[in-house]
Formats: C-alpha cells, sequence, structure tokens
C-alpha cells in the first residue's frame, strides 16, 4: 500500500488531500467500492488523522451522487498493517463478507473517470430582468381625494 501511495504500483486514483488518497477497489465487493489510505504508513487506529476521514466524507457524496446506493457503509480494516477505510456502497444487502467482483481495466477506468468529473449541480440559472426606472408615467399610485 505504501507503493501505491507512491505511485510506483498501478491504481485508479479518485481523490486525494494532503494526508490520505481515495482509490478504487481493484476487487470490490460493489459497484463504487473504495478504499482510503493514509499516506503514511498507520497501523493503529486511534492514530489516523483526521483528514482521512474528511477525504471518506468528500468521497461519500460522490458516491451517493453517482450511483445513488441505499447507504454506504464505512469501515476500517488492516492489511499488511496499514489501516485502510473500506467505502462500501450497499445496494442490495451487502456486507464486508460478500463475494468480491473482479473489474478489468477498462471498468475501473470508467468509474475512475465518473468519479474525476465535476459533480453537475442541478441550480437553476435565473435571469435578471433590467430594472426599469421608476416615473409618474409607469407607476400608478392612490390618489388622495379631496372632498
Amino acid at each position: 500500500f505504501c507503493e501505491i501511495v507512491d505511485n510506483k504500483i498501478p491504481n485508479f486514483k479518485i481523490g486525494e488531500n494532503e494526508k490520505a488518497i481515495a482509490i478504487l477497489e481493484l476487487n470490490p465487493i460493489s459497484k463504487g467500492h473504495i478504499l482510503i489510505l493514509p499516506k503514511e504508513h498507520i497501523s493503529e487506529e486511534n492514530k489516523l488523522p483526521p483528514e482521512i476521514f474528511s477525504l471518506s466524507e468528500e468521497m461519500k457524496r460522490k458516491i451517493n451522487d453517482i450511483l445513488k446506493p441505499k447507504k454506504i457503509l464505512e469501515y476500517l480494516t488492516v492489511i499488511f498493517g496499514h489501516q485502510i477505510l473500506n467505502l462500501l456502497p450497499v445496494y442490495n444487502s451487502e456486507t464486508p463478507e460478500t463475494p468480491r467482483k473482479h473489474l478489468s481495466e477498462e471498468e475501473l477506468a470508467a468509474f475512475q473517470k465518473k468519479f474525476l468529473e465535476p459533480l453537475k449541480k442541478s441550480e437553476k440559472v435565473v435571469e435578471e430582468k433590467p430594472r426599469e426606472e421608476i416615473t409618474r408615467e409607469n407607476t400608478w399610485l392612490p390618489r388622495k381625494r379631496i372632498p
């Protein structure tokens, strides 16, 4: 995992901050399974920096916006002495024990592209109309009645 962080091993990176990287799991349990790796070799959970969890929040927003799972499981695993944060989208009843799938490089590259594209905002653009000058001719005001 240190070699993945140092880009010495090919990977499908989809996010990064100063303390962690997010990559696609090569053999995912479900579509969009992401691993968040600390940039330092950390074997103890209590030594994980908060930036790991801020990157996790960013990735969970992307998973929800792009893939729309029912929920996302977030859990830690230790592999080769490395703490790894898993983000597992749940569509049916997936769990960490669900059998894994093998994805081709093309499938992983397609997922990576989706995650690297900026999220599209669904805001409506409201055009401002030029303001008309208020004059006596275009404004109605009540008139005072004189008896």
